[in-house]
């Protein structure tokens, strides 16, 4: 399986999953955002994005950034998210 087909099925699965799994939109554009890096960096184990980077691309406040980390944490959608 190539890069961008393993992103299609990542994103397939999890908007799948959202039908007996619902979380805020927000946490669907940070899991968008997250998923679209790592595929961006060709899968790599695991990758540092800085808050501020999270922020420009989501359009979400650092509250609700860390809040909807937790929301996809809670729902065992794990990334490692790194602080400086």
């Amino acid at each position: 399986m190539d890069a961008k087909e393993k992103y299609v099925q990542i994103l397939e699965n999890f908007n799948s999953s959202l039908d007996y799994n619902p979380i805020s939109s927000d946490a669907i554009c940070l899991y968008h955002t997250i998923v679209y890096m790592f595929y961006k960096q060709n899968w790599v184990k695991t990758i540092k994005i800085s808050n501020n980077v999270l922020i420009a691309k989501t359009g979400l406040t650092l509250s609700s950034l860390q809040r909807k980390r937790n929301e996809l944490q809670q729902k065992r959608l794990h990334y490692i998210f790194k602080r400086k």
